[in-house]
């Protein structure tokens, strides 16, 4: 179970700035992922489905970006495997981070304050760039 906000709610989000709304969206998303294995429950994938809905209703972004959030909305409002819903918010979240002119390389991995955690980052021995 991954805990969400009290006051997060799809009515909430749709009353934020876009920008602020985009952002909110991609961290709780985040949270989602970094949980590991944990699969959501009931109340979470509505949160999700609604998030998603909200996201294909924005006409700012692409319209096969459109189409890929009303696609995650209806995954994620069907029963779905564990790995299907982590791919769906994995993607939904990069396009946030595009979106809001972010980027996240494979070693930045931040804690729930959004800050870097370098203790979550994976060392290759032997490995050079």
């Amino acid at each position: 179970m991954i805990l969400l906000p009290k006051w997060f709610s799809a009515r909430t989000l749709d009353k934020l700035p876009r920008n602020q709304r985009l952002r909110k969206i991609e961290k709780v998303f985040a949270r989602v992922i970094a949980a590991g294995n944990s699969h959501p429950n009931a109340d979470e994938l509505a949160f999700f489905a609604a998030a998603a809905e909200l996201l294909a209703q924005d006409t700012l972004f692409s319209p096969d970006a459109q189409k890929f959030f009303k696609d995650a909305a209806a995954l994620f409002s069907a029963p779905a495997p564990a790995a299907d819903l982590r791919r769906t918010l994995s993607g939904v979240r990069h396009l946030l981070l595009t979106a809001t002119g972010r980027d996240q390389a494979d070693w930045d991995f931040t804690d729930d304050s959004g800050q870097l955690d370098p203790s979550k980052r994976r060392i290759f021995e032997g490995m050079q760039v």
